[in-house]
């Protein structure tokens, strides 16, 4: 009975709140924040991939570098945390108006994927 007189409480707070304000995010920072996620997703699983390729063809020679992520789970949801922090950031950049600097920052992580996985390639 409680959670039913919370519930009409709270539905009723909502009604008298009024309207909400419109989202701000548009259909070019919607379509521009997919292209952030297919970005660093894909150039983040471009990393973890490398990463254990490497590790793989050179077996006992040579280890994870990152003692804070030395098995092949830790790595990957690192990468996928760091991912969706990074892609969610963007987003909100996109929906408060500032375009440049998601750009910027997409293509730093971006770049920063890209590293990380050219180092790789070079232990194969």
């Amino acid at each position: 009975m409680i959670a039913l007189l919370l519930a009409v409480s709270l539905w009723q707070a909502g009604a008298d709140a009024g309207e909400r304000p419109a989202p701000l995010i548009t259909p070019q920072a919607t379509e521009a924040s997919v292209k952030d996620g297919v970005w660093i997703f894909s150039t983040g699983m471009a990393d973890i991939y490398s990463t254990a390729i490497a590790l793989h063809r050179c077996e006992a020679s040579c280890e994870e570098g990152n003692p804070i992520l030395p098995t092949a789970e830790a790595r990957v949801a690192f990468k996928i945390a760091s991912s969706t922090l990074a892609w969610f950031g963007l987003r909100e950049l996109r929906k408060d108006g500032h375009h440049t600097w998601a750009n910027v920052l997409r293509w730093s992580v971006v770049a920063l994927n890209l590293g990380l996985t050219a180092n790789n390639v070079s232990h194969f």
